[in-house]
C-alpha cells in the first residue's frame, strides 16, 4: 500500500476535525450565524455567510493558514488592549427598538412636551399586541418593517400593497398597519424633524434669515422659484433645495440614551492610554485642539467632529449629469468599532444637484456652521467640529 497516500488521508481527516471544532466555535460565539466571518485564502475574514458557504469555500479555495488567532470569531488575544471581542462582532447592527419600544420613546419625550395626550396615545400604541394572543407589537413592528422597506429601495405602492396582503393574512382582529401612509403618519411623530431651505441656484444664498422672504436673488437676480407656463394657479416650485437636519436635537437624542452616552465618553474612560496609535484621540491633532483650548479639554462630554462631503447620483445611472451632495458629521469620541458604522454617521445636509457646489459650499454649509457656534457659545454640550480633525 502507499504510504504516501495513507499520510494524506491521516492529514485529511484531521483537518476536518480541526475544522469541524472551529465551526463549533463559531456557532458559539457568533451574534448571528448568518454572518460569520469566511476565513477562506480568497475571502480572507473579509465576507460573511452562514456555515454551508464557509464549508463550500475552505473545502474549494482552503483555510488562510495565517489566521492562527481566530480574534474575528471570538477568540481573546493575551495582548489585544481591548479584550471585549469587538472585532468579530458587529454592534449595534441590529435596531435596538425592535425590542425596547418604550426607549425611544422616552428619548422622543421632549417633542412632545406641549402635547401630552399625544405622547400618551404613542405609549399605548407601543404597548399594543398585533392580535389576541401574539407577543409582538405593533409599534415595533412597523419600525421594523419600515426599516426593510428603506434598506431595499422599495417604492410606497408596493409597500402598502405588501401591509394589505400581510393583513389579510393575520386574524380578523388585528392593529396592523394596512398602508404606507399609515406607517408613515405614526413615526413622523417620534421622528426628528428636518428643514428643506430654498437656495439660489447659482448657489448665491439661502433664502434664510434676511432673505427668507425675498422672490429673486439679491446678488444674481434669478428667481427664487421655477417658472409656472400653465395659466392654472400653482403651488409655487423652488429651483433648488437644501435638506438640513437639525444637529442639536440630533445631539440631544444621543446623550438621552444611557448605552450611547457611555460610548461617547468611551475616547476617555475606556481608551488605553500607553502612547501607541490607535484612535484619534492618540493623534497630534487631537492633542493640538486640546491645547487651543484648554477648557474644552476639561469636559471628556465635548463632542469632536469630523466633516465628510462628496457626490453621489441618485439615479443609479453612469451616464447621469445630475449630482446630490450629501454631508456627514462623524463622531470621533466613539471607540473603534462604532465610530464609521452607519448608525452614527450622522446625515447633516443634503446639497441638490444638478451640479456641484464648488467654493461656494459654504453658503450650504451656513445653517450647520450656526448650530455649531450655538453649542459652542451657548453650552448646549459645547460641540467643537475643528479642522484640524
Amino acid at each position: 500500500m502507499d504510504k504516501s497516500w495513507m499520510l494524506e488521508r491521516r492529514e485529511t481527516s484531521q483537518f476536518q476535525d480541526g475544522f469541524n471544532k472551529f465551526l463549533e466555535f463559531c456557532l458559539k460565539n457568533c451574534s448571528d450565524p448568518q454572518k460569520i466571518r469566511c476565513p477562506c485564502i480568497d475571502c480572507g475574514n473579509g465576507v460573511k455567510g452562514n456555515i454551508t458557504m464557509i464549508k463550500d469555500h475552505v473545502f474549494c479555495r482552503g483555510f488562510d493558514m495565517s489566521y492562527s488567532k481566530w480574534y474575528w470569531h471570538g477568540e481573546l488575544l493575551n495582548d489585544d488592549p481591548y479584550p471585549l471581542g469587538r472585532r468579530g462582532v458587529d454592534d449595534f447592527e441590529s435596531n435596538d427598538f425592535d425590542d425596547h419600544p418604550i426607549e425611544l420613546l422616552d428619548e422622543a419625550q421632549e417633542e412632545f412636551f406641549h402635547n401630552p395626550e399625544k405622547f400618551d396615545s404613542m405609549v399605548r400604541d407601543a404597548d399594543k399586541q398585533l392580535f389576541s394572543g401574539c407577543n409582538k407589537l405593533r409599534l415595533p413592528t412597523m419600525v421594523k418593517f419600515y426599516n426593510i422597506k428603506a434598506e431595499n429601495g422599495v417604492s410606497d405602492k408596493c409597500f402598502s400593497q405588501f401591509l394589505a396582503a400581510f393583513k389579510e393574512i393575520l386574524p380578523l382582529e388585528n392593529c396592523f398597519p394596512e398602508s404606507t401612509y399609515e406607517v408613515k403618519k405614526t413615526l413622523s411623530l417620534i421622528g426628528l424633524k428636518y428643514e428643506k431651505i430654498h437656495a439660489c441656484p447659482n448657489d448665491c444664498i439661502l433664502y434664510r434669515k434676511e432673505y427668507a422672504d425675498m422672490d429673486a436673488c439679491p446678488e444674481c437676480g434669478l428667481s427664487r422659484y421655477k417658472p409656472n407656463k400653465s395659466k392654472e394657479i400653482r403651488k409655487l416650485i423652488p429651483q433648488k433645495v437644501l435638506w438640513y437636519l437639525p444637529l442639536i436635537s440630533r445631539l440631544k437624542r444621543l446623550y438621552r440614551s444611557a448605552e450611547y452616552s457611555k460610548n461617547l465618553l468611551w475616547h476617555e474612560t475606556g481608551r488605553v492610554k500607553d502612547g501607541k496609535l490607535r484612535h484619534p484621540a492618540d493623534s497630534q491633532a487631537w492633542k493640538k485642539v486640546d491645547y487651543i483650548n484648554p477648557e474644552f479639554k476639561n469636559e471628556p462630554r465635548h463632542l469632536r467632529l469630523g466633516l465628510a462631503a462628496d457626490g453621489v447620483n441618485p439615479h443609479r445611472s453612469l451616464s447621469s449629469r445630475h449630482n446630490s451632495w450629501p454631508v456627514f458629521l462623524v463622531m470621533y469620541n466613539l471607540p473603534p468599532w462604532l465610530v464609521m458604522k452607519m448608525k452614527f454617521m450622522m446625515l447633516s445636509l443634503m446639497i441638490s444637484g444638478p451640479k456641484q457646489p464648488g467654493h461656494d459650499i459654504d453658503v450650504y454649509l451656513a445653517p450647520l456652521i450656526d448650530d455649531l457656534k450655538e453649542l459652542y457659545e451657548n453650552g448646549w454640550g459645547d460641540t467643537l467640529c475643528s479642522r484640524y480633525l
